[in-house]
């Protein structure tokens, strides 16, 4: 596991996709523009299709309790959906 975090091609910055999905193309971005950008997608998505559609994930609270309180917060917030590892777990 500690290549992934030390390895030489973690990453270290946000990364936009320029192409196609699967295609392997990214142009580094500030963290200020990846956050507007979520920020716009999650908005839309809202206006245009509804809070229902969004799904957030959050980790366990048993490994990451603020992580887990904070991802729940935000979905009830917006009125989205909420769930975690076991949820994925539990449907395999």
């Amino acid at each position: 596991a500690h290549h992934y975090m030390y390895g030489p091609y973690r990453i270290k910055h946000p990364l936009i996709r320029i192409g196609q999905r699967g295609e392997g193309k990214w142009r580094r971005a500030s963290w200020e523009e990846a956050l507007q950008l979520i920020a716009d997608r999650t908005v839309d998505a809202l206006v245009r299709h509804g809070p229902d559609t969004i799904s957030v994930f959050s980790p366990s609270p048993a490994v990451a309790p603020v992580s887990y309180a904070a991802g729940h917060r935000f979905a009830h917030l917006i009125g989205a959906h909420a769930h975690t590892f076991f949820d994925w777990y539990g449907d395999h």
